[in-house]
């Protein structure tokens, strides 16, 4: 059997007992692509907005990457793109919402300054990443003309595990990823592997 695509998922977003957030479909989205037989290993965060956390993390992560004989690194959220910096690997990042718009204040409406900084960040990890994907039209503009990026819209996530289960190779999307891979049989199923992750909402 060719060997499976190993991902490092890396979220600081994920569904836990006793605190129930909104992001579900994180998961929902790891195990659809378990279903389509990738690999999947999730590194949960939470930074808090807290640097020394951030710290921590991006030691524990760079330690995984070290070790875990990854080929691939999704990390979903801007800030969670940091944790894969500097590159061992490929990196895709998938911004959803105020990683990339920014924090609007409650009381005056205005960006706020933490918000800001989040967006600069997330630019300089999409400026880093070998694919970039956004939940909307509009988020791409927010992203600097030079970086490409694919729409997939979170209402597709649903849809994820029949499309998953029907492809039988990815298409190629022009993504840097597939320049620097090998021509053995291996390598090649891992490359199809890559760009049906891509494909995958």
């Amino acid at each position: 059997m060719p060997p499976t695509i190993r991902v490092l998922m890396i979220t600081s977003e994920w569904p836990t007992v006793g605190q129930p957030r909104t992001t579900h479909f994180i998961k929902r989205q790891a195990d659809f692509l378990k279903t389509a037989g990738i690999d999947v290993d999730v590194f949960h965060f939470q930074g808090r907005k807290n640097p020394l956390k951030y710290l921590r993390a991006w030691t524990q992560a760079q330690r995984r990457l070290a070790h875990g004989r990854y080929d691939l690194v999704h990390a979903q959220f801007g800030q969670s793109g940091l944790l894969a910096l500097p590159k061992r690997i490929p990196l895709v990042v998938t911004f959803r919402g105020s990683d990339l718009l920014g924090i609007v204040g409650d009381k005056d409406g205005r960006y706020t300054p933490q918000g800001k900084i989040g967006q600069k960040i997330s630019r300089m990890v999409a400026s880093r990443a070998d694919a970039v994907i956004v939940v909307s039209e509009q988020m791409k503009t927010h992203l600097p003309p030079s970086i490409p990026a694919y729409v997939i819209p979170q209402a597709l996530i649903s849809t994820c595990s029949a499309v998953c289960h029907k492809k039988k190779h990815g298409s190629d999307l022009g993504c840097p990823l597939t320049s620097d891979w090998s021509s053995s049989s291996a390598d090649r199923h891992k490359r199809e592997s890559v760009l049906r992750f891509q494909n995958a909402p």
